[in-house]
């Protein structure tokens, strides 16, 4: 059996060759049919001191499922007869003919050939053709896709040119080689490709009502456009804005216009405090009143942040007093310790604005400071009280049991414990 193998493999390898040699020079002159055999395969099964396989055709197709015209380079045309020898021998397949041959492929591969060779001359008569107003007439390209169409079009005409290429494989048995993972082994991570026209398009899928962002160009400049970037998307003269996006528009504009007549009604109300100007302190306590409110420094600038930029700033709607009051109730801080360093925490105001900030915003609990006058026979003293009334216990003590208590977060912790610092320090 061996022995009839070997005789049959030496007869094909005396026969075919010359019908491989001297046939096909005479198949087309002739018209007789023939076949594809990859060439690689032909070299090994040649040679003795291989193994030879079947016969394997896949790694010449497309993703059409036809012959690659790519890979014309890679196969030898045989005549129908030594096809059939060697099939019927070694097996394998896909069988190739000449009726194989992916027309698909190769329009698409002589439309980037063209287009490419166009390219110069139509980046020359389009710069030409844009400088002049179209008569009514035309369509909306995006400016910025406009100034780049010819790198754009030579990227995407090379993407087109590289998606038409076929991957290397091999033949004689060996396919081709592929991921474990079907990743990509370049990074696995995909470029993101400028898309022509795109920046037209808005978030809803409308024609983008940024007017200064787009050019009407004619139907000439769009004929040629479209043949680099046939998926490109397209809106005519007539096409409307997107609605959605106008009606959004209407209402930014509204609320920016509502923020500024509040910041400023909110400024001219409260002018000195913007500016900071006529302010009171503790250590000279001012005449005329015998009582200060406080808020948080923090509401201040933030108030401030919202009157400089109103359309850029969240409007301030709550006074947080509560920050400055422990689990208790008690205002965590005492006159003695504001007049020395702790003031820079809080800010003081007149009763005449602290009316105002009643009125505008939401309070959740008011923190005044009292100054009363108290006269003897021999001397007069100031005497200063809160409301509420300042923590009996030393600070360091009133934080540690909010702490332990659970009733404050530790992120909260972390705030009111730069804040006041420098009270734990003396306490302790």
């Amino acid at each position: 059996m061996h022995q009839n193998g070997c005789t049959e493999n030496y007869f094909l390898k005396q026969i075919v060759p010359e019908l491989v040699v001297f046939c096909v020079p005479l198949l087309s002159f002739l018209g007789e049919p023939y076949e594809f055999i990859p060439l690689d395969w032909l070299k090994k099964w040649l040679d003795d001191s291989t193994a030879t396989k079947e016969i394997d055709s896949s790694v010449f197709l497309c993703s059409h499922g036809k012959l690659h015209p790519d890979k014309m380079g890679e196969i030898k045309r045989v005549s129908l007869q030594a096809a059939k020898l060697l099939y019927e021998r070694y097996g394998g397949g896909p069988r190739l003919d000449g009726s194989s041959l992916c027309r698909d492929c190769v329009s698409e591969r002589c439309r980037v050939l063209r287009l490419k060779k166009q390219l110069d001359e139509d980046y020359k008569e389009i710069s030409n053709l844009v400088k002049c107003t179209p008569s009514g007439e035309g369509y909306w390209v995006d400016k910025a896709s406009l100034r780049s169409w010819r790198q754009l079009a030579m990227e995407q005409l090379e993407e087109d040119e590289h998606e038409t290429k076929h991957s290397n494989g091999h033949t004689n048995g060996q396919g081709p080689h592929t991921n474990k993972f079907d990743l990509d082994v370049s990074g696995g991570v995909e470029d993101e490709t400028k898309t022509f026209n795109e920046d037209i398009i808005c978030s809803h899928g409308g024609l983008s009502i940024l007017e200064t962002e787009r050019k009407l160009v004619s139907n000439e400049v769009w004929t040629k456009l479209r043949e680099y970037f046939p998926k490109a998307p397209e809106f005519t003269h007539i096409q409307e804005p997107c609605r959605q996006c106008l009606t959004l528009e209407q209402e930014e504009k509204d609320n920016e216009a509502v923020s500024k007549m509040m910041a400023l009604d909110q400024k001219n109300q409260l002018l000195n405090l913007f500016h900071e100007k006529n302010r009171p302190t503790l250590n000279k306590w001012p005449q005329g009143t015998d009582r200060l409110y406080i808020v948080p420094l923090f509401f201040v600038e933030e108030w401030r942040k919202f009157i400089r930029r109103p359309t850029k700033s969240s409007p301030v709607s709550n006074v947080g007093n509560s920050l400055l009051l422990c689990p208790h109730g008690g205002f965590m801080f005492t006159y003695d310790s504001l007049i020395n360093g702790e003031a820079q925490h809080i800010a003081l105001l007149w009763p005449n604005e602290w009316e105002v900030i009643s009125r505008l915003f939401i309070v959740d609990k008011p923190i005044a400071i009292h100054c009363v006058r108290q006269t003897t026979q021999d001397s007069s003293t100031m005497q200063y009280t809160t409301q509420p009334d300042s923590l009996k216990l030393p600070p360091f003590a009133v934080m540690t049991e909010i702490l332990t208590s659970g009733r404050l977060s530790v992120n909260l912790w972390e705030v009111l414990s730069r804040l006041f610092g420098k009270l734990f320090q003396v306490s302790t």
